[in-house]
């Protein structure tokens, strides 16, 4: 919203001021677009969510931290709490799900990589284009650990 806001007072200003109207039209253009996005995506309902989210599973950590010998009782309660907390997550988006296990197997030096597609990658954060299974650029293996 704070481009909203920078580029409707720019619009304003360039209105009133009747010295450049074509500033105006770009900047009403860049203030419909940005509100359009934001109307559709909500972005701060999205982030609080997101920070929601993180702060329960980091309460989970810390509480699966304390547990010295976690008895199956404990284990079973933590995977039902996991299980509340990822049943508010937004659904997956696959092909960031897949970058972001590349980029991991790439990190961890581990095989596995699967193949994302030139014109997936464009929309990656936004939605996943067909095909949305991913077949392996790698074999994987009994020793995951590359030479």
């Amino acid at each position: 919203m704070t481009l909203v806001t920078i580029t409707s007072t720019a619009a304003f200003v360039a209105l009133i001021g009747e010295s450049n109207t074509e500033i105006a039209k770009w900047s009403a253009l860049v203030v419909a677009v940005a509100a359009a996005m934001d109307i559709t995506f909500g972005f701060p309902d999205l982030a609080r969510l997101h920070d929601d989210l993180f702060r329960r599973f980091t309460d989970l950590a810390t509480e699966m931290s304390k547990v010295a010998d976690p008895t199956e009782e404990d284990t079973r309660r933590f995977r039902a709490e996991r299980l509340m907390i990822e049943k508010n997550e937004p659904t997956t988006i696959s092909v960031l799900e897949v970058q972001c296990a590349n980029e991991e197997c790439d990190a961890r030096g581990l095989k596995g990589r699967r193949t994302i597609r030139i014109y997936q990658w464009p929309l990656r954060h936004i939605l996943t284009l067909p095909p949305d299974r991913f077949e392996l650029s790698e074999p994987e293996g009994d020793d995951d650990k590359r030479d």
